[in-house]
């Protein structure tokens, strides 16, 4: 794993130099990738739009015929969250992610969708189907928000594993009624967009390793399964950038 991070690493110092060099792209490499991460963020979660689609909806405002009124407005909304993730990374740093950030991802993406139900905790019992994990009662989340942001705030070590750790905290709260692996995979964006990462997408192909690592992960603690999957995906799309 030590070798996974010191790659990500590496490959971090080549784009951030490149992106200096080709200050003019960097625009259009945003957009490339907004539209990558909501594209897989969304199929994720069994949105049916595909990446075209996708790139028509929020770019040309064009609704696509076949499709489902909740499907078009998933993808709009995440894109303005991710706009918001992507604000957010220019003005604070890592420890300052509060749990009011947090309400804020989850009300942008259910704007017109659950407006009952944003930017408030959940306030009943839910199981994550077709897994064995088993989520805290609803009357504990409150609590576990303020320990995540204290652990936020006080969090001081590597990055890359603050960035996966956050992501993995997040899932293992469960604090919304829906929409929560959405915002757990934006909030990991939103460490690594700090830090001058590029925008890093879990690839909808991969959609089951993930699911299983994270479940790993949840069910015994151990996280190398899981941290290495992670890196993994940080390391494709750096790679990827840089090669575009």
């Amino acid at each position: 794993m030590l070798n996974k991070k010191k790659e990500i690493y590496i490959l971090l110092e080549k784009y951030k130099k490149l992106l200096k060099e080709w200050e003019i792209i960097k625009k259009n490499i945003f957009e490339f990738w907004r539209i990558k991460l909501t594209y897989n963020s969304s199929s994720i979660e069994w949105n049916t739009l595909t990446e075209m689609e996708t790139k028509l909806v929020i770019e040309d405002w064009i609704s696509i015929w076949n499709k489902k009124v909740v499907e078009i407005y998933e993808v709009k909304n995440h894109a303005k969250a991710l706009d918001f993730v992507v604000n957010k990374s220019e003005i604070i740093n890592e420890n300052e992610i509060t749990k009011n950030i947090i309400l804020d991802i989850h009300s942008l993406i259910l704007q017109w969708i659950d407006d009952f139900n944003a930017w408030k905790y959940r306030n009943t019992n839910v199981r994550i189907s077709g897994s064995s994990v088993i989520l805290p009662n609803h009357m504990k989340i409150y609590d576990l928000m303020l320990d995540l942001e204290k652990w936020i705030l006080n969090y001081n070590w590597d990055l890359i594993d603050f960035a996966s750790e956050l992501h993995l905290k997040f899932v293992s709260i469960h604090p919304f009624i829906d929409w929560n692996w959405r915002v757990a995979r934006l909030l990991f964006n939103l460490v690594l967009l700090i830090w001058w990462f590029p925008i890093i997408s879990i690839k909808v192909e991969n959609r089951e390793k993930y699911l299983k690592s994270l479940e790993k992960a949840q069910l015994t603690w151990n996280i190398e399964d899981y941290n290495i999957f992670m890196y993994d995906e940080i390391i494709f799309w750096l790679e990827e950038i840089i090669n575009i």
